[in-house]
């Protein structure tokens, strides 16, 4: 089974703006879509997925589902869309579902670091969303705190336990949104 577990950030677009506009996404929201940099933090256990997307400017958003199952969720053009998701292959294909529009996005790894989101729209227009993987395999932000930290134990052990205990707090934080 394909592992798409890590932190991904966006690193290039294709056609982007092209399909944005084919489902009706309007002009001001298509220009500012152009200058919003992603991530998605991912933790995947088996079919269980955890999404958690974080992008400039704007709010993130959470999404927590299983692989053939289904969601609901805002989209960008403001409109909640039921998404249904299932196994295509190695890859995970979502179909989203407006009262306005329907679109296809299918998340595939392309190799170990690159994450490709293919979205086509009901028009048949395809665009690519390409990520770059950062920190694969593991939770950045934590585990860096925890690793820095870690070389100066010796020398503060008062500290340390309240650094832990907060340490602690932010791991179960982040075991449940990323």
């Amino acid at each position: 089974m394909v592992n798409f577990n890590g932190n991904w950030k966006l690193h290039k677009s294709e056609n982007f703006e092209d399909f944005l506009k084919t489902i009706d996404v309007g002009l001001l929201k298509r220009q500012a879509a152009k200058m919003v940099s992603s991530e998605h933090h991912i933790v995947q256990d088996g079919d269980k997925m955890s999404v958690n997307v974080i992008a400039t400017g704007q709010k993130g958003k959470t999404q927590e589902y299983t692989v053939g199952g289904t969601f609901s969720e805002n989209e960008v053009t403001g409109d909640t869309a039921e998404v249904s998701t299932e196994w295509a292959g190695e890859t995970i294909k979502e179909v989203h579902k407006s009262k306005d529009f329907t679109y296809t996005l299918i998340r595939e790894l392309e190799d170990e670091n690159t994450m490709v989101l293919h979205l086509e729209s009901p028009k048949g227009t395809q665009a690519k969303r390409i990520y770059k993987g950062c920190n694969r395999n593991q939770h950045t932000f934590p585990t860096t705190i925890l690793s820095n930290h870690e070389n100066t134990t010796a020398r503060h052990p008062v500290s340390n336990r309240n650094f832990h205990k907060k340490a602690g707090l932010l791991l179960n934080y982040f075991s449940v949104v990323a």
